[in-house]
């Protein structure tokens, strides 16, 4: 279950971070709120789409799944598959 997180001001001065889209930097943000203590959470598109934009029908899967490429290609983030389910883990976790 996830906690309640704090931001750090210091992710809008990250070059990672930066070069994000828009919709990828709310996606992430959104991952940090929904991690558990450890840094993990379900990376399904269709898990995160229900949890993050719950009354969001213009956010489309496909949107999802391309914000989850951009943001293991430029964040500390692992995306990776259990039993055919796919989780995430925010790799700097415990740094933060």
């Amino acid at each position: 279950m996830a906690r309640k997180r704090m931001i750090s001001p210091e992710i809008w001065e990250s070059s990672s971070f930066s070069k994000l889209s828009d919709f990828a930097k709310l996606v992430f943000i959104g991952m940090i709120s929904q991690a558990d203590d450890e840094g993990k959470g379900r990376a399904s598109p269709n898990i995160l789409r229900s949890k993050l934009f719950p009354d969001g029908e213009e956010k489309r899967v496909a949107d999802i799944k391309k914000a989850l490429s951009e943001i293991a290609l430029r964040m500390s983030t692992t995306i990776y598959e259990v039993d055919g389910d796919s989780f995430y883990r925010l790799d700097n976790w415990h740094s933060w």
